[in-house]
């Protein structure tokens, strides 16, 4: 357990075993569980995971995180109680730090205790951290929130290397697998889920021929069968499923990044378009459990196809910290009504 921020109580260290194993080998495309451990935690603690790759490894897959992800000197540290070497960030951005390999902790919960997925991308990461403060402060101890959002997923096609190009068939550093299996995924293997949040399609539309390959363009009609599938999954294994419409992205600058610098943005209207469309269906469907409205809570009045300016964090696609707070609020009010 972390006790400041490069140090640890070695009292708390404890080896992860792999089916009583000391060390293992995750297959290509592949997930371990360890064995479980007896570790105390507190709300809003801190767990320092440490890893050590004696032979190396090619990194392709990880999440964002705001707690810092350090690689040490060469040597297994694993045991170290100081965590030293260089703090490593996400694109240039210092405030936020790759989660290599690392998917997630499971810790045991008393059983009058549900989950309620978040699941989509970077704006759900962003608005997920909100709830769970909501929640504390609250005192809601009967409700669990798993954040599954992912920078750069898309609902219908894996994520894109840094590079550019896709890696069809495996997971992108940015991206991750596509969003339509790893919702099956989810709710397959996480124990106690009761309630999921789906908000995608926003990389779905902006991202083929900016960051992604234009054979990679989808139609709105391709998004709504994909959330379709999502739905019949959680209705498949009777978890209460609420859907989340598309905010808008006007004013995004595609070619502002190393991927696609020099794309020109030409074709907005029409995006936008298909994002109205996948909305429309989304506010009729009756299949959901409940709805929603992102893109009118945080819409623009004076300029509807942009984010309203205090809700804008400044590129015009992700949230301030004041929209993802407001969204929160609309989302928390959803979850905590039954069906």
């Amino acid at each position: 357990m972390a006790i400041s921020k490069n140090l640890f109580e070695p009292k708390t260290d404890q080896a992860l075993n792999f089916a009583g194993a000391t060390s293992t080998v995750i297959p290509p495309g592949g997930s371990l569980m360890s064995d479980p451990i007896p570790l105390p935690v507190s709300d809003f603690s801190e767990i320092v995971v440490s890893l050590y790759l004696p032979d190396g490894a090619q990194i392709l897959t990880g999440g964002l995180h705001r707690y810092p992800t350090v690689v040490s000197a060469p040597g297994d540290r694993a045991t170290n109680s100081r965590t030293e070497g260089q703090t490593v960030s996400a694109r240039g951005i210092t405030s936020v730090h790759p989660v290599l390999f690392l998917s997630g902790v499971a810790v045991d919960a008393a059983q009058n205790v549900s989950a309620t997925i978040l699941f989509g991308d970077s704006n759900t990461r962003l608005y997920g951290g909100y709830i769970v403060e909501r929640l504390h402060l609250a005192e809601n101890p009967t409700l669990a929130i798993l954040n599954m959002g992912l920078d750069g997923n898309r609902l219908l096609h894996d994520g894109v290397s840094l590079g550019g190009p896709s890696i069809s068939g495996s997971a992108g550093f940015f991206g991750g697998v596509a969003g339509i299996r790893r919702f099956e995924t989810a709710l397959s293997t996480l124990p106690g889920v009761t309630g999921a949040v789906l908000m995608q399609g926003t990389g779905d539309i902006i991202l083929p021929g900016t960051r992604a390959p234009a054979s990679e363009t989808v139609t709105p009609g391709a998004v709504i069968d994909g959330l379709k599938h999502c739905i019949g999954v959680a209705q498949s294994r009777n978890i209460r499923i609420i859907g989340a419409t598309i905010v808008p992205f006007g004013g995004w600058d595609p070619g502002n990044s190393a991927v696609s610098a020099g794309v020109a943005w030409s074709d907005f209207e029409t995006r936008d378009a298909q994002r109205q469309r996948v909305n429309e269906w989304i506010r009729g469907c009756e299949e959901y459990d409940g709805l929603i409205d992102a893109d009118a809570v945080l819409r623009d009045p004076e300029n509807p196809v942009r984010l309203k300016p205090a809700y804008d964090a400044g590129d015009h696609l992700h949230f301030s910290q004041l929209g993802a707070e407001t969204l929160s609020d609309a989302v928390l009010k959803a979850i905590s009504i039954p069906s």
